[in-house]
């Protein structure tokens, strides 16, 4: 008889995870391997965790990818994840991607979008 593993998370909390797990995929913009790499986790626990979600709280591998992404691993399991501040001493690859979207000439083109609008409803008041 198979034994059945205990579960410490609700299934609304193992769906929660699931969906972080892909938001931060998503957020990394690169290949999930990339991610897995750079995280130091092994590529088919980031695909498991994407697919089934994570029922028990083994955190070692879940702190490497919560710590890359500078979020708070208790969020993993909640429906918001939170993301904490980014220390000046460390790179954070939010911030990376952040900066480099904002130095894109798709900021420039966004700005003017902005700009635009602006002056149209300032020339309606």
């Amino acid at each position: 008889m198979a034994k059945s593993r205990k579960q410490y998370a609700t299934p609304q909390e193992v769906e929660n995870f699931k969906r972080n797990i892909a938001r931060l995929i998503h957020l990394y913009g690169g290949s999930q391997s990339q991610l897995a790499v750079e995280c130091g986790i092994v590529k088919d626990t980031l695909s498991r965790w994407r697919d089934e979600g994570l029922t028990g709280r083994n955190l070692s591998s879940v702190k490497k990818l919560a710590n890359f992404f500078n979020v708070d691993v208790r969020s993993m399991w909640e429906e918001e994840l939170v993301f904490l501040p980014v220390s000046s001493d460390r790179d954070s690859p939010v911030q990376t991607k952040f900066d480099e979207i904002m130095a894109t000439p798709a900021r420039l083109v966004l700005e003017g979008v902005i700009d635009a609008l602006h002056r149209s409803w300032v020339m309606r008041a």
